[in-house]
């Protein structure tokens, strides 16, 4: 009953009726699933969490974390749940991130769906997707750059830190394409600057 319990919660989630889906995720739990279903009602849980508010605020990181770092460690050990970390990074968070103008989480969303916390030798998906450092170079603008630069120096919450830790996305990396965007905008002062020093100011 509690597998019949996840997939009606899931139906209901693919038509946004997220009332109901948790109202079925929270009958089916009290069922006392097995682990594999245990799984399935925690990544439902996860995608409800993610989707339904207009948008991604702190507090809805902060409720979704426990569940992500669930998913990383379950990513680590089955192929089957890199794929669901895959997508749901790359397809759920970094595009409502997008959706909202917060680029910069958006670039560390992209970087957590390349599943560089995976060792190549465990996971084919590790080399097949890594497309975050391309819209880091190709998508974001200065301004987005060093907002993104500012994160992974000095992250502010314990979201952000788990992102920096864990994206594929690296400050280095972060530092050398805002080089090419001053460049881009022109500003070679600024270009000769950040190849002096790094950049301590975000203006």
């Amino acid at each position: 009953r509690s597998l019949y319990g996840a997939g009606s919660a899931y139906l209901h989630f693919m038509t946004k009726n997220y009332g109901k889906a948790k109202t079925l995720l929270a009958s089916a739990k009290d069922l006392g699933p097995d682990g594999k279903v245990k799984d399935q009602l925690s990544f439902i849980n996860l995608l409800i969490v993610a989707n339904e508010g207009k948008t991604v605020t702190t507090e809805t990181e902060t409720q979704m974390l426990p569940a992500i770092k669930w998913l990383t460690e379950k990513a680590k050990k089955e192929t089957e749940y890199a794929q669901f970390c895959r997508n749901f990074f790359s397809q759920i968070l970094a595009q409502k991130y997008e959706q909202q103008g917060d680029i910069s989480k958006a670039a560390l969303a992209y970087g957590m769906a390349d599943l560089a916390f995976i060792p190549s030798s465990v996971n084919e998906y590790v080399s097949l997707y890594g497309s975050a450092i391309d819209f880091v170079r190709e998508e974001m603008n200065t301004t987005d750059l060093l907002k993104l630069y500012e994160t992974t120096t000095k992250p502010q919450t314990e979201t952000e830190k788990f992102f920096v830790q864990n994206s594929s996305v690296k400050r280095d990396a972060v530092i050398d394409v805002i080089g090419t965007s001053y460049l881009r905008d022109r500003d070679y002062n600024k270009a000769i600057e950040l190849n002096s020093e790094e950049p301590e100011t975000y203006n």
